[in-house]
């Protein structure tokens, strides 16, 4: 492939300290770039483009207008990704190279460490992901949702983080997610509720009136933070889906103990997004009716405890 017009690619650093809007626009920029060399290139014009990507005509035309400020969605980005073996990430302005000189495939799983402070990796990839929705399955409670008290329990006996470092990582989560222009969908099932609210398995010792007003807390942020936060809870003994991190576009996070199994191909992605995307069909409370439900489970406990 010859030289690529406008082949720019920002630092993450550079891109980190953007504005919300300003990351938008770049991006978006970047993909118009791209594809205008993309069909150069190849001899294209809009409509063998969007035959060849399997697109419709009028997607392309959007894509190529410089009045359009929309970042398009992850399946036009991946058609045209896997049509032109280009990578996402350069059509996106992340990446100088269309494959930065190695195979696509061979650069799609990697496994990355997630110890220290704030679990610095995780910070960066929310960073990344900025402008596009985050889908996340947490192992237990959701972090950003989670209490001192409840912190303090959970982390008073591991190596990997300290309580401080953990409680600075949760209002570092809650913070970000206030900040305009995020947007995240969060599953769980209903039986890890139920283990919570009964101080079962990972909460076993924490008291009664820790765990109640820790279900207090979580409705009341899950009130405040939506629509930008959603919370919906699934039947898990019909469903199975591992605690995972979907990040906008760029990858899909696994935490495997000290490290991160992390996935970068595009139909990788795709797919884990389809597995999300049925949890939420198939959810037994979406998020307006999340905080009722854990009220009514703080109200029970109330009520055994007398």
């Amino acid at each position: 492939m010859s030289e690529i017009p406008e082949n720019r690619a920002l630092p993450v650093s550079e891109m980190g300290a953007m504005t919300p809007a300003e990351r938008r626009r770049y991006m978006v920029d970047s993909v118009r770039a791209r594809i205008r060399a993309l069909m150069e290139n190849n001899g294209l014009n809009r409509s063998t483009l969007a035959r060849r990507a399997g697109l419709e005509r009028s997607t392309v035309s959007q894509l190529l207008s410089e009045r359009s400020a929309r970042l398009p969605s992850v399946e036009t980005l991946g058609q045209i990704s896997e049509s032109f073996h280009v990578s996402m990430d350069w059509l996106l302005g992340r990446r100088a190279l269309p494959d930065d000189g190695i195979s696509v495939m061979d650069t799609q799983t990697t496994i990355t460490s997630g110890e220290g402070p704030s679990y610095s990796p995780i910070s960066q990839w929310y960073l990344d992901a900025r402008g596009y929705k985050i889908r996340y399955v947490p192992s237990n409670l959701p972090d950003l949702l989670k209490n001192r008290r409840v912190t303090r329990h959970e982390y008073s006996r591991l190596e990997d983080m300290t309580t401080p470092e953990a409680q600075d990582y949760q209002e570092v989560r809650l913070n970000y997610q206030r900040q305009p222009d995020t947007d995240m969908e969060c599953c769980l099932s209903m039986q890890t509720m139920r283990l919570f609210a009964a101080g079962s398995g990972l909460w076993e010792g924490l008291s009664v009136s820790d765990r109640a007003e820790q279900l207090r807390d979580m409705a009341r942020l899950t009130r405040d933070l939506y629509p930008s936060f959603r919370w919906f809870l699934f039947e898990g003994r019909r469903q199975f889906v591992p605690p995972m991190t979907i990040f906008g576009i760029q990858r899909v996070a696994f935490y495997i103990g000290r490290s991160f199994l992390v996935l970068n191909n595009p139909e990788q992605v795709r797919h884990f997004i389809r597995q999300f995307d049925g949890l939420i069909r198939d959810a037994t409370h979406s998020p307006t009716e999340v905080p009722d439900y854990l009220l009514r489970l703080a109200d029970s406990l109330d009520s055994d405890s007398h």
